[in-house]
């Protein structure tokens, strides 16, 4: 399992900001030559094998609870992408504390 998830942030670290560029102007990264089916299948999967492994640690419910909650919770307190991703990484232990108001 430790393997399957630093192969997993490996490729997530080298295909960031292509992610991001396809994430915020789909359009654009098209017209740029981006390929973004490609893109969009290579993260899919990467988001499985992340799942799975997580899974089988804590279980399914909480992991959807911890994928969903804290960019949702990050979008409405921030206003640019390297705010909501350091945000979105501080709400998970948050919210397992409880002590989010």
């Amino acid at each position: 399992m430790v393997a399957l998830s630093a192969i997993v942030l490996v490729i997530v670290a080298l295909i960031y900001r292509f992610l991001k560029f396809d994430s915020f102007d789909p359009i654009g990264a098209r017209v740029e030559g981006l390929w973004t089916r490609t893109l969009s299948v290579v993260f899919l999967v990467l988001l499985a094998l992340s799942v799975s492994v997580a899974a089988q640690i804590v279980g399914s419910l909480l992991i959807f609870i911890l994928l969903t909650l804290p960019a949702a919770a990050a979008k409405y307190f921030t206003h640019t992408v390297a705010d909501d991703w350091c945000s979105s990484r501080l709400f998970p232990d948050r919210c397992l504390a409880g002590t989010l108001s």
